[in-house]
């Protein structure tokens, strides 16, 4: 529990110092009867109820504090202060949640050792006024409580209490003390954690911490003023309440900010910033002319719209002609900012920039990438609109870096954000690359519309750029304004350019004294380029090349004409010119980076050059290295050179180590046809990309280990400061290596065995190299508790589940039903709810659960350390609470129906009639409590209707019933817990009666008349009082009738037939039948 809690539970201690003190001291006359008029005169029944009171208060604050959960309802008495909130509400989590502050296991055992003494006191006193009230004549009256105690007790017993009274009063006060200490300390980490994160986030809450620091230090001054101090009885109740208060404001205010980091976590990927950085700096001088007056002495279009301009501007550019470059250089000059700056006057401006890369990994060239960039930079300046955009996601705590955003979601809160609110601030964003996401043309312009829709305000404009393709010319380049075409503005740009590369060139002046006509290279590289700057820097590599080689003018030039203008034929040219004995490695090597789903680390492709036959066998028999960081570095300096000479500098290294295209031109241009087919015959017959680069995945870590590197699990990684493991290096690194394990199983041209092989020898090496590690955490108590020392064991054999092979694991446990012992919870229960952060279900979790339910996993196996079986916990997962937003805080629910999880449990084995709890409703009964919130007339619920008749359809297949009730006499009492007066019958069939009146189809109609009829059945077993549903029935009958055009006065249905009572058989006329 929490120091908050701690002082929840003493507030009972208070609670009865100052009642009893107030009882003790009291001058008030006392009367034996069961009410006083007058406030002179205190009744003996109202002080037992105040002691009643006070006792099951210490009663409850004693189990509390020894982590006992025993909700119950106390007895608050009028007009006294009463125990607070947070001890007489407490959360059952509170109650059931293990103490996980070690540094309050000393004042809650000392406020246990004080309750005892409370409770003794206190039963000593109800003892006394019960015996009091006994044998004294009803009206009786004393001058106070204290006169007539002395007719009962000796002086030494009264003393005695009193004596107590005050041990109380000056324990309770130091323990206070102490917690007040403890929780300042707790919090004082806290906020220098939230100050980190918030720094390394970027975001704009430094109102919000500096608040929270000023309330704790309040707080911290607030409590050193009281040390050491005597406190009055009467004083305690308002500092032990100021001081809770205190802690809860502050507890809010700490969480608020949590979750709005939490939610910024989530909406980050990895490599977000990586094209950015990737992208080249514009060459001194360039780009230059976009700030400058024109002849005319009028300013640029795109400066006239930063300064005046709403909406959007487009920049439209060939393929290679620097539209990348002149997008990062607009973003971050200085100019612009100053710019944008006159725009926004009086308001500040927030400019934010977003670079799509196509050839990168999914999220980097994606609608989703672009969004969740978008939304991260609004809600990195503007925290305090996320809990109004994102309320689902509010409501999910510190838990949304688990729950993946999705396309629908990212545009729903793009549309829910209150722009009224970002009235505060102006917003200017640069997006590079529209045309980079895959999609049809079509497409394109949809998202490209409902983009600049959605951002459409006063305060926020975009610049964005892309090729000129006529869908997009359609939709942006009416107006002439708001666009430039960048490859007819950079002649000037391309001759400095050229000039500075090849004029840096230590040869360059030898060329000049060689010919006078060395300055027409430069001038035929700007002719020929045709703005295309890709096209300039290639060239100019080339050129300095033959420089270097010391080549004569003529022979230059011939090269500069060998080479096309067009970009296609001069990468074929480029490729060609790679000599024969390369050719090989050259096609495997870029066959192995088209496949990749993002820019590999260079040294996947040393690795690969390494198992020269293409056998499988040389991945397995790689020897494990010591010293493997070292190894590495040299393989990456090796590597890197040996591609540049294979590739001839198409594909380049990035700032992060890894291999890159050049260009997105070249990717497109690989990906040709043509090309493939070139790729695929030159390269080996046994080559596959996805299985070349998941042996060198094998290969890296039997070379690395997991000391440092690509697969570290060291304490300094992100994963063990935020004890998880499964977000380490490690777990991420073997994750990558196992999507192209999925992509080679789900290939026919792999030997599957073979593959098996290369998994299992991974499965092996990891499993080595983290049982020695597991012996070093053993002595290392902070690694300890990062996280379950079993884990390191199942790391592996956990992201084969989840990635899923389900493939590889079909062939698997057949042969070896054990693969998943050793897991802390049932694989089945792993299948469905990882440790790694998934969205919604896990990929593939139907087919998952399925592989595993046909291998012998059993669905009502027992939860390792817990009363409920898999089936159970899940359920208790995905069934929503009884209120209006349970659907939108529960996706799982939805989400389970539709892709027929529940089914699928049900189909293995699990048990129809499992209740969550001893004593709840079935999950049959409960779902069909909810039948009111599947069949809302409106909102998205309508969606899963279908789904819904299913799962119920499904649960009756399999043998579900309703509970036989206790009965009293001949009525049955049958009622669900969670509704109270309402039970899931009742409720299911007056919803059943509102969706035939509003919105039931045809089809529908009979589905539901269908279900509803063996839900009768059900029912009627249970000995259910089938008058209680008469009223649905006859409306559900009629209203069925007369869509058919029958006369429904012929089909009234009377109580007595529904009842039971008349015959022991089912009801005589079916649902069916009377419709």
């Amino acid at each position: 529990m929490d120091p908050v809690s701690a002082l929840g539970v003493a507030a009972a201690i208070v609670q009865f110092i100052t009642i009893t003190s107030k009882i003790l001291t009291s001058t008030v006359t006392l009367c034996n009867s069961s009410t006083s008029d007058s406030s002179e005169i205190m009744s003996l029944e109202n002080i037992y109820l105040k002691l009643k009171t006070v006792s099951l208060n210490v009663s409850n604050a004693a189990k509390k504090a020894a982590h006992i959960q025993e909700p119950s309802r106390s007895i608050q008495s009028q007009g006294e202060w009463n125990p607070t909130t947070f001890f007489l509400g407490s959360l059952d989590e509170d109650l059931a949640t293990e103490n996980p502050f070690s540094t309050l296991q000393d004042p809650y055992a000392s406020l246990g050792n004080l309750l005892d003494t409370c409770d003794s006191d206190c039963s000593k006193l109800l003892t006394i006024v019960g015996k009091i009230k006994a044998t004294s004549n009803p009206g009786s009256r004393w001058s106070c409580f204290r006169a007539v105690l002395k007719l009962f007790w000796k002086r030494d017993e009264i003393a005695q209490v009193e004596d107590s009274l005050e041990r109380l009063q000056r324990l309770v006060t130091i323990q206070m003390c102490n917690i007040s200490n403890i929780y300042h300390d707790i919090h004082l980490r806290e906020l220098g954690k939230l100050k980190k994160e918030s720094e390394y986030l970027g975001i704009q809450q430094s109102v919000q911490i500096k608040s929270i620091e000023s309330m704790l230090q309040t707080l911290i001054e607030r409590q050193r003023g009281s040390e050491g101090t005597s406190v009055p009885t009467d004083s305690l109740p308002t500092q032990l309440s100021r001081l809770e208060r205190s802690m809860l404001q502050l507890g809010i205010s700490e969480r608020r900010v949590g979750r709005e980091m939490s939610i910024l976590r989530s909406l980050r990927f990895e490599n977000q910033k990586v094209r950015h950085v990737s992208i080249p700096i514009a060459h001194r001088e360039t780009f230059q002319w976009v700030f400058e007056p024109n002849k005319e002495g009028e300013s640029s279009a795109l400066l006239d719209w930063l300064i005046n301009g709403q909406e959007h501007f487009w920049v439209a550019g060939k393929p290679g002609s620097g539209k990348s470059t002149f997008m990062k250089f607009l973003a971050d000059h200085p100019t612009t900012r100053s710019a944008l700056a006159q725009w926004s006057h009086p308001l500040p401006v927030i400019i934010a920039s977003h670079y799509l890369w196509s050839p990168g990994t999914e999220m980097q060239k994606s609608q989703q990438g672009l969004l969740q960039s978008l939304l991260y930079e609004i809600f990195r300046h503007c925290p305090y609109l996320i809990e109004a955009a994102c309320e689902s996601r509010w409501t999910l705590g510190n838990e949304n870096d688990q729950v993946a955003w999705t396309l629908p979601e990212l545009w729903s809160t793009l549309e829910a954000i209150p722009l009224q609110h970002l009235a505060d601030r102006k917003f200017c964003f640069f997006i590079d690359g529209l045309d980079e996401i895959p999609s049809a043309n079509l497409d394109m312009m949809d998202f490209c519309e409902a983009l600049i829709a959605k951002l459409n305000a006063p305060n926020i404009k975009m610049c964005h750029s892309s090729r000129p393709w006529n869908v997009l010319e359609d939709s942006f380049g009416q107006e002439a304004d708001r666009k430039l075409y960048i490859h007819d503005l950079t002649r000037l740009d391309i001759l400095r350019f050229a000039r500075s590369r090849l004029c840096e060139h230590p040869r360059w002046r030898v060329l000049q004294t060689q010919s006078r006509r060395a300055e027409e290279l430069i001038e035929c590289i700007a002719d020929r380029s045709q703005g295309v700057f890709l096209w300039v820097s290639i060239m100019t590599r080339l050129l300095r090349e033959g420089l270097t080689n010391g080549d004569s003018f003529s022979h230059l030039k011939k090269i500069l004409d060998s080479f096309p203008s067009d970009l296609e034929p001069f990468f074929k040219a480029i490729l060609e010119s790679v000599p024969s004995i390369y050719r090989e490695r050259m096609a495997e090597t870029l066959q192995i980076a088209l496949y990749a789903k993002g820019p590999l680390d260079a040294v996947i492709y040393s690795f690969h050059d390494d198992i020269e036959d293409v056998d499988i066998g040389c991945a397995i028999n790689m020897p494990s290295y010591e010293n493997g960081g070292e190894i590495l570095r040299f393989r990456h300096e090796e590597i890197i050179r040996r591609l540049n000479g294979i590739c001839r500098g198409l594909l380049e290294p990035n700032f992060l180590g890894q291999v890159d295209f050049l260009h997105r031109t070249l990717v497109d241009f690989l990906r040709t046809q043509d090309m493939t087919e070139f790729l695929r015959n030159q390269s080996s017959h046994k080559f596959n990309p996805s299985l070349a680069i998941l042996k060198a995945h094998v290969s890296w870590i039997k070379s690395a280990g997991i000391d440092d590197g690509e697969f570290s699990i060291s304490i300094s990684t992100s994963g063990f400061e935020n004890g998880s493991l499964y977000e380490s290096m490690l777990a991420r690194g073997i994750h990558k290596a196992l999507c192209y394990a999925v992509a080679a199983d789900m290939e026919t041209s792999v030997d599957k065995t073979a593959l098996d092989n290369v998994i299992d020898d991974m499965d092996y090496t990891v499993s080595t190299l983290m049982s020695s590690v597991s012996l070093k955490f053993l002595n290392h108590k902070e690694l300890t508790k990062a996280f379950e020392i079993n884990s390191l064991d199942t790391l592996f054999k956990e992201t084969v589940l989840d990635m899923p092979l389900l493939g590889y694991l079909s062939r698997k446990l057949p042969g070896c039903p054990v693969y998943f012992s050793g897991f802390d919870q049932p694989a089945l229960w792993k299948a469905v709810f990882p440790a790694f952060p998934c969205n919604v279900w896990p990929e593939q979790a139907s087919q998952k659960l399925t592989c595993l339910l046909q291998n012998g996993h059993d669905p009502n196996q027992l939860m390792l350390g817990g009363l409920k079986t898999v089936w159970q916990e899940f359920l208790s997962k995905i069934l929503p609470d009884n209120t209006a937003n349970s659907f939108r805080n529960v996706p799982r629910f939805r989400a389970a129906f539709v892709d027929g999880l529940v089914q699928v449990f049900l189909e293995h084995g699990a048990d129809p009639n499992a209740r969550l709890s001893m004593d709840s409703s079935s999950a049959f009964e409960i779902l069909l409590s909810f039948s009111y919130q599947v069949f809302s007339p409106t909102g998205k619920a309508k969606e899963i209707q279908a789904a819904y008749l299913a799962v119920l359809d499904s649960f009756i297949r399999h043998g579900a019933t309703f509970r036989r009730r206790s009965t009293e006499g001949h009525v049955t009492r049958f009622h669900a817990p969670l509704f109270e007066d309402e039970d899931p019958v009742v409720l299911f069939f007056a919803q059943l009666e509102k969706t035939f009146n509003v919105s039931a189809s045809p089809s529908q109609a009979n589905e539901l008349m269908e279900i509803a009829q063996r839900i009768l059945a059900l029912a009627y077993d249970a000995k259910f009082p089938m008058y209680r549903l008469q009223a649905s029935l006859n409306a559900v009958i009629g209203n069925t009738t007369q869509r058919k055009g029958h006369d429904t006065s012929r089909k009234r249905v009377e109580r007595k037939e529904w009842e039971g009572e008349t015959s022991n058989k089912r009801p005589r006329r079916t649902l069916m039948e009377n419709s």
